[in-house]
């Protein structure tokens, strides 16, 4: 849990700044990486979730605790949708 909890504000603070640039300019290099930094967060949450339900400290009230995660487990799966195709800027005509 402590280098989960070190990954993201080493990792995933500088990758939203390029992620930020990057969406707002249509960076396509942010593919590769965006799909990374998705399955991480997901992983990582998965396994706080986890942790929540039947780790050694579970918690007290799971379903609001899932709840409250469920965002960072959400928000991943919808950037792997949109940065799954080759060129996920392009705009079909």
């Amino acid at each position: 849990m402590k280098v989960m909890a070190a990954v993201s504000p080493l990792f995933y603070g500088p990758f939203y700044l390029l992620a930020i640039f990057a969406f707002i300019t249509g960076k396509e290099w942010i593919r590769i990486p965006g799909l990374l930094w998705a399955w991480g967060c997901f992983l990582t949450v998965a396994a706080i979730i986890l942790e929540e339900w039947d780790g050694d400290f579970p918690s007290p009230d799971f379903h609001l605790a899932a709840l409250a995660n469920a965002p960072y487990c959400i928000v991943p799966l919808f950037l792997i949708a949109r940065l799954w195709g080759a060129h996920p800027f392009t705009v079909k005509k």
